[in-house]
């Protein structure tokens, strides 16, 4: 574990099938052995997106860019990483997110 820094939290919007749907869109960055690693944050099931923007709304207005958050990196792997901070308010359920896209 370390700490890393939310470098973008915002919310995007697009249409499907003429219904407004809304997706997070999270990024971070972390450090392990003097290496910087910048990680996306997703849901495994945000490719489906949502079509109410309340809990992504508060799960953004708690969790803005420059703060700082925990993150969960696998020491074999640390480009592997996660963060759990706001996965409960957000689906009720502990789902780590951020595993997907490190660059």
């Amino acid at each position: 574990m370390t700490q890393g820094l939310i470098t973008r939290s915002s919310i995007s919007s697009y249409k499907d099938n003429g219904t407004k749907m809304y997706k997070l869109d999270f990024e971070y960055s972390y450090q392990v052995n003097d290496k910087q690693y910048f990680s996306s944050g997703r849901f495994l099931d945000e490719e489906y997106g949502q079509s109410w923007i309340g809990k992504l709304q508060e799960f953004v207005d708690n969790n803005q860019a420059n703060k700082n958050i925990q993150v969960y990196y696998d020491p074999s792997k640390p480009e592997n990483s996660v963060v759990i901070n706001g996965a409960n308010a957000l689906k009720n359920k502990a789902v780590p997110f951020g595993v997907w896209k490190t660059y």
